[in-house]
């Protein structure tokens, strides 16, 4: 493929923002394309008849040329790198609720509870040190794992959550209104946790078309998944 593009004079391609995009827009970019990402589900509106692959690139192809069309911009191999410590810190969580759930659900049918809440789970914890005859030991061998288990993700969401306050955005310009990147560099320094989590998430998830900066504060948090309340027209929820 490469190959192929490299033959060609320096054109406009488009292509659909979704799985390995981004790799094949820097490539093609490398080699003086012009490159086009589109939501794929604004590309979708262009498809004529049933979904295939040739249907697929008509609609494309239709839809890289309109000019309303709005445009993913492509992210760089930092930026992509930075929303992998979001992904995996998010995955790590999931886990972390789950085994949390599954140590207060196994302990509830020895008659051992908690409080709930992520904050009580060293209540949990302490209870199969301290509470070694109340439990069977295929039942403590069992739970100790999941504690273990709980130990070590609760420690890599720490190490993930570490290297996020440490990181600095190389280009600011895409998102922020501000002078310049030294000021979008301090606000994450001084940024609180959980601060920091969500302006690197916005640091490397720009939105709105290439190089400029959100046109309106709610089209900038559906970019980040923050949505508004929908009111109808009595204004109720």
């Amino acid at each position: 493929m490469i190959a192929y593009f490299r033959s060609l004079e320096p054109c406009l391609a488009g292509m659909e923002a979704c799985a390995t995009a981004h790799y094949w827009a820097r490539e093609l970019i490398a080699l003086g394309h012009r490159v086009k990402l589109m939501p794929p589900a604004y590309v979708k509106a262009y498809v004529e008849r049933n979904k295939n692959d040739a249907a697929g690139a008509e609609a494309i192809c239709e839809a890289v040329t309109r000019p309303s069309m709005r445009l993913v911009p492509v992210k760089d191999a930092e930026q992509q790198s930075v929303l992998m410590l979001h992904r995996g810190r998010s995955l790590l969580v999931r886990q972390r609720t789950m085994l949390v759930n599954a140590l207060r659900a196994h302990l509830a049918e020895f008659g051992i509870v908690a409080p709930q809440g992520l904050r009580h789970d060293e209540i949990l914890t302490e209870t199969i040190a301290h509470q070694q005859a109340q439990l069977p030991e295929l039942a403590r061998s069992m739970l100790q794992t999941i504690v273990n288990q709980l130990d070590g993700t609760m420690a890599r969401i720490q190490e993930i959550e570490g290297a996020l306050g440490q990181v600095a955005p190389r280009e600011p310009e895409r998102w922020t209104r501000d002078p310049g990147p030294q000021e979008c560099v301090h606000k994450v320094k001084a940024a609180p946790f959980p601060g920091q989590i969500q302006t690197t998430f916005r640091c490397c998830w720009p939105c709105g078309v290439v190089g400029d900066a959100p046109a309106s504060s709610k089209r900038s948090g559906k970019s980040t998944g923050l949505t508004s309340a929908a009111h109808d027209a009595a204004g109720v929820l």
